[in-house]
């Protein structure tokens, strides 16, 4: 993108020269700059994922193939001209080798796009994440157990917790008060004892008196 800048201020006047006029080399390396600014723009606000991400995929695949056929098909005709390529070359070298760059340039990122494309279309697992855009950051999954009914408590949370202790009281001499004596004859004479069975029908509860 600067050499592309650069190169179209510094050779400005091709545009008003018969061979800049005829080779189109200025009009070919404002959109070649102008798309390059398009595809690294794209590239961090784009969201990632779904048929938009291989959309814009599509998109600059056949424009990397467009650019680099008629680059191509330019760089031919300046070389087969004869009188355009010693000017170039002489006057305005800085445009015309920014030209070729953008021909490699576009050669190269269109056979690398059909490749990505046909793994990630493919399912192949050799690429698994989408590189045409910037990754996205997620953030990372907790590291401690969940919280629930049955999780450990945190050891933060047991060093820190108000409620006092029970292993710290269990060398503490406790004084346990004393029962009633009242409430101690009930439970022996109506808890604990069983009434007596009659023998001559073993296994037959007592029945009430009508």
């Amino acid at each position: 993108m600067v050499m592309g800048v650069y190169s179209i201020m510094r050779d400005a006047p091709l545009f008003s020269q018969p061979c800049g006029q005829s080779t189109q080399i200025e009009k070919y390396s404002l959109m070649n700059t102008v798309f390059c600014f398009f595809t690294c723009f794209t590239f961090f606000v784009f969201p990632g994922g779904g048929e938009g991400a291989r959309a814009r995929a599509l998109v600059l695949t056949i424009l990397h193939c467009a650019f680099a056929t008629w680059g191509a098909l330019m760089w031919m005709q300046v070389r087969s001209g004869g009188l355009c390529e010693p000017i170039l070359n002489g006057q305005y070298k800085t445009i015309f080798d920014f030209q070729h760059i953008c021909v490699f340039h576009n050669a190269v990122f269109f056979t690398l796009l059909v490749v990505h494309e046909a793994l990630v279309i493919g399912g192949s697992k050799a690429i698994r994440n989408d590189y045409t855009v910037v990754p996205e950051l997620q953030p990372a999954p907790a590291r401690h157990a969940p919280l629930g009914p049955f999780a450990a408590p945190s050891p933060h949370l047991m060093q820190t917790s108000p409620v006092p202790s029970v292993i710290s009281r269990v060398g503490e001499t406790s004084k346990i008060p004393d029962i009633e004596p009242g409430i101690v004859a009930d439970y022996d004479t109506k808890i604990f004892r069983t009434p007596n069975l009659p023998t001559q029908f073993p296994g037959v509860l007592p029945q009430g008196q009508p």
